[in-house]
Parts: structure tokens; sequence; C-alpha cells
């Protein structure tokens, strides 16, 4: 008991409360007093354990108010209101001083979980920046480190380091910001890059490795990789970049290349070889295959570049004769501006626009060149009708003049022009009936039959024994002639037989238009070409009835207004001019018929009549 004692004394000096300690102490020396011995062993052991258990419990509570006032100091550096806290702390503080250690412990007890609340407080206003971390984000991938951020901080307040949280806590936000940031940024450039994807599909360009990294980027969203999302954008950026340069460069080339070809207003196969090329360079851009694309682009301006030397030659070609003939009939002053601007040409240097001025010069030279065969030609059959009139043999003229025409179809206007000036140096002269120039005529007129699928027998058998007659070595000139004159017949037989009849509407009276209905038909086996129909005689006529062509049988109509200029009867006629299929020769059928002005609607039937030919024949 002595020595419990002792300890009782050291623990008050050290300012333990022992106070119950001591209490149970004093029993033990009343039972010891008493001779209770076995009491009084039992309080030594209460004491003893009791001690102890003092010592341990004021231990804690020092150690808990330590603890407590240094969250307290934290919590103060954080600028937090603890007065409920220090509250607390002071109870605990008196309480301890009454003995009462328990109530102290839970004293500090509770103003440690306020003060854990205050700095969760505080903490969690930290964390909740722009939502905190949410269910949604807390699968991001890139806030890795924000959730490990998270879990420091909560065990960094279990532990009651408010200072450390709250760092933490700013680490936390500091890493949230910059995620955000991250996904905000990603966010813009993907938008941006499926626009620009957007746009350049549809300019046409549709690269696949873009659509790629498109999906891939949106996918790295998905998982939260916002770091990684935007880097595959960045490199698909430049990727789409590249290529959308390439692309770029080879559409403007082709774009040029189709509006220069446009520009050429010219047909020609040699362009349509070009304009295949630009198909198939179009093709390869559309399909990203950029080294064809420039192959068959660098192929199109090589031919096409070719294409207007060539033309441009052949034009030169063209014109140089005609030049030649200008000169010839000294009529420079007339194609003055068309030629100063063909010599102004530069074959190397040949723009489409310039082949196109170029063609137009030459088309109008050309143009006035027929025109002025023409007039000449005109003149010239004047001259050998004149000629004709006056008793003069004028054959071989007429054979000239009609070579003359020949050549000018088919373009060569030296000649032609040559053959006018022969045809007025040849009056006089009978036409020639040379075994060449009547085997020419037989050929023709049989190819002529032949497509148009019209027999003629007897011309083929008389032109076939005249063939036989020059292999043998005989004289075929009676033969050919003959043929001739078997072809002469047969082909008038293949003329058409035009009949006419005429229906007046209405009553005729003077000054006042009547329309004539003209029913017009092709009573014969042959085809009519160019077929006319007009009325003549003492009145205004307006108008004649035309058809391209009339079968056998086939029959036409059309309405002639005619003006009577007086009372009476009236003498009139009606033409009917057509080709036949095997001659350009024109065929006249005519009539007259009587109208009386004041007599009422009548039909009138033409009679046919004797064909009249217009040719010199």
């Amino acid at each position: 008991l002595n020595k419990c004692q002792k300890d009782l004394d050291r623990a008050v000096a050290s300012g333990f409360t022992v106070g119950h300690v001591q209490q149970i102490l004093n029993r033990g020396r009343s039972a010891l007093n008493e001779r209770k011995m076995a009491e009084a062993v039992q309080a030594v052991e209460l004491v003893k354990s009791e001690l102890d258990q003092t010592l341990q419990d004021d231990r804690r509570l020092t150690d808990g108010l330590a603890r407590l006032e240094e969250a307290l100091d934290q919590l103060r550096e954080m600028k937090a209101d603890v007065q409920d806290a220090t509250v607390l702390l002071e109870q605990a503080r008196a309480l301890r001083r009454t003995g009462n250690v328990t109530g102290a412990a839970d004293a500090v007890q509770r103003a440690l979980d306020r003060s854990q609340n205050i700095a969760r407080e505080r903490v969690t206003t930290l964390m909740s920046f722009a939502g905190g971390l949410t269910t949604e984000r807390s699968s991001w991938e890139d806030l890795r480190a924000a959730r490990k951020l998270a879990e420091d901080i909560e065990e960094a307040l279990k532990n009651h380091r408010y200072r450390h949280a709250h760092l933490l806590a700013r680490s936390f936000r500091e890493e949230l910001e910059r995620v955000l940031q991250d996904k905000a940024l990603a966010d813009e450039e993907l938008r941006k890059f499926e626009t620009r994807l957007k746009e350049e599909a549809k300019a046409g360009l549709r690269p696949p490795a873009s659509q790629k990294a498109l999906e891939r980027a949106k996918a790295l969203m998905v998982q939260g990789r916002f770091v990684q999302a935007l880097s595959t954008v960045g490199a698909a950026k430049d990727e789409l970049r590249s290529v959308s340069e390439m692309y770029e460069s080879r559409l403007t080339e082709y774009n040029d290349m189709r509006e220069t070809l446009n520009s050429l207003e010219v047909l020609d196969p040699r362009k349509d070889h070009v304009e295949e090329l630009l198909d198939q360079s179009w093709t390869s851009l559309k399909e990203m295959r950029f080294d064809s694309a420039s192959l068959y682009l660098r192929r199109a301006k090589n031919g096409l570049n070719e294409f207007l030397t060539v033309r441009t030659n052949e034009l030169l070609w063209e014109f140089n004769p005609l030049h030649d003939l200008i000169k010839r009939l000294k009529m420079q002053e007339r194609f003055s501006a068309e030629i100063g601007e063909i010599d102004s040409v530069i074959v190397n240097s040949i723009t489409p626009r310039d082949l196109n001025r170029l063609a137009r010069n030459v088309d109008l030279v050309k143009a006035g060149m027929r025109d002025m065969f023409q007039e000449q030609k005109e003149k010239v059959r004047r001259t050998i009708e004149r000629s004709s009139r006056s008793g003069k043999e004028t054959g071989r003229s007429w054979e000239v003049w009609a070579d003359a025409e020949t050549q000018a179809k088919k373009g060569d206007l030296w000649e032609a022009f040559n053959s006018l000036e022969t045809s007025i140096n040849v009056l006089g002269r009978t036409a020639g009936e040379t075994p060449e120039q009547l085997s020419k005529q037989l050929s023709e007129m049989l190819e002529r039959a032949n497509r148009q699928r019209i027999d003629l027998p007897g011309t083929q058998k008389a032109y076939a024994d005249a063939l036989q007659a020059q292999k043998e070595g005989k004289d075929q000139l009676e033969l050919l002639r003959k043929a001739m004159e078997t072809s002469r017949k047969e082909v008038r037989s293949t003329y058409p037989n035009i009949s006419a009849e005429l229906e007046l509407v209405g009553e005729a009276r003077e000054g006042r238009a009547i329309d004539v209905v003209v029913h017009l038909k092709n009573e014969a086996d042959f085809e009519a070409r160019n077929v006319r129909a007009f009325i003549f005689g003492d009145a205004e006529v307006k108008g004649m009835v035309e058809a391209e062509a009339l079968k056998p049988n086939e029959e036409t109509e059309g309405r002639i207004t005619v003006i009577p200029n007086r009372v009476g009867i009236l003498s009139l006629g009606i033409s009917v001019k057509c080709k036949p299929l095997l001659t350009d020769e024109d065929v006249l059928y005519d009539s007259k018929f009587d109208l009386d002005v004041k007599r009422k609607r009548r039909k009138f039937r033409i009679i046919k009549t004797q064909a009249a030919m217009f040719s010199e024949a």
C-alpha cells in the first residue's frame, strides 16, 4: 500500500487526475487496519490496475488534445472557422482538470470530428470545381492521377492532416481543370476536323485514312483519353492537309485542262481522245490515286499541245492555197482583216483562243471564197447561155462548168476557179464524148442507182458489154454511147408523176384573200424529192406547198393564199417542181385554170402535162 501511495503521489505530481484511485487506496488501508488482508490485497491490485488505466487514458487524452490543437492550427492556417471545435477543446481541458478523463476524451473526439468536417468542407469546395469527379468522369483515363489524389485526400482527412489534404485538393483541382481543358480542346479540334472532312467530301475528296482517324479519335474521346485523341486529330489534320494539297493541285490542273478543252470550238476525234484521258484522270483523282491522276494529266496535256500544233498546221495548210488564190484574183483587200490575224499566229505558242480565232478566220475566208465562186459561176452561166442563144456551140463549156461545181463541193476552189475560166475559153467547142468521160458518167449513175436500190438492167448490160469490148481491145466508144442512151431512157422512167388537185375555200372576191388547198400525190413508182407547188398569174399569191419527199402513192397538202386583183375570169397557173432520185435535174409539171371571182366554191382537177426539164440538154 505504501508503494502504491508513492506511485500515486508521483502521478499527482505529474498532473494526472487520480482522486478515485486515492479513494480505493484509502479503503485498502482501512481493510488492513481491520485485519481484512484479502480485501487489502484486492485494493492494492485494484489501485495498481486503475493507476495503470488512468495513466494510459490520460496519456491518450494528452495525445488527443495535442492532435486536436494541431488540427485546429491547420484549420486556422486554412482560414477556417474553428470556434465550435475550440469550445469543445476548452470543455475537454476543463473535464480533465476535474478528473473526468472519459468526458474529456469524448469532448476531444467530438472536436476532432468537427474539425474533420470543417476540413472536408473546405477540401470539397476545392474538389467540386466544374462538377467535380462525377460518375462519368471517374471512367476517364486521363483522370487517373486525379482519382489517386482523391484517395490520398480522403486518407489525409482521416489522419487529420488537413494541411496536406488542402494541398492535395488544390492539385486535384488543377489536374481536373487541365483534363477538362484538354477535353474541350479535343472536342473543338474533333468538330473542326469532322467539318473539314465534310467540306472536302463535298469537293470530291474522301480520304479513307482520315475517316478512320476520325473514328479512332471519337473512340478515344469516349474512353477519356483526350490528349491521345488530340494527338490523333493533329496527325490526321497534317495528313489531310498534305492529301488536300495534292488533291487541290491536281484538281486545279484538271479544271484548267477541262476549261481549256471546252473552250476549243472544234469537233475532232483527237480532242475526244484528250477528253478520255481527262476522264481517266478524274476517276483516279476521286479514288485518291494521285500518281495515276498525274500521269493521265501529263498525257492529256501533251495530247492537247500536240493537237493544238497539228490542228494549227492543218488550218494553215488549208489557208495557204486560198491565200495564193486570193493573190491571184487580187482580192487581198477584201480579206485583209482575216489574213492579218492569220499571219499573226505563232504555231509554237498557240492557245485554244488563238486556234478558235484562226479556225473562224479560215472559215470566213473559205465562205467568202465560196460566195465569190457562186457569183463567178453565175456570171459564167449567163455568159454561156448568151453564147448558146447566139448560136454558138456550148456543150464543152457546160461540161467544164459542171466540173467546176463538182470541184467546189470537194473544196478544191483553186481548180474550180480554173474550170470557170476554162469554160469561157472553150466556148464554141462541142461536148467531148471520150470513152473515159462516158465510162465515168455511167459508173456514177449505176453507183447512185445502187445506193437508191433502183435496178437499171439495160444500162448494166450495155455498160458490161462496153467494158468487155475494152478488155478485148475493141473500140468501145459506140457501145458506151448506146449505154448512155439506154441509161437516159431508164433514168427517165424513174421520174416521179405528180398530180395536183385544187380546192377553193370561200368565195373569190376582188381584193379579198382566198385560200386554195393544194392536194399533191405522187402516182409514180419512185420517190420524188424537194417537191414545191406554187400558183402564178394575175393575182397576188402568198406561200407555196413544200415537201422534202413524196414516196410512191404518198399525198400531201397545203394552203396557198390568192388575192384576186380584178373582177371576172382570171387565168391562173399552177406549177409543181421536184427532183427525181437519180439526178439533180428539176422536173416541172404545170397547168392553167380559170377562176371566176364571183363564182361559188369549185374544185378543179389538174391534168398532168408533159414534164419539162430545166437543164441545158
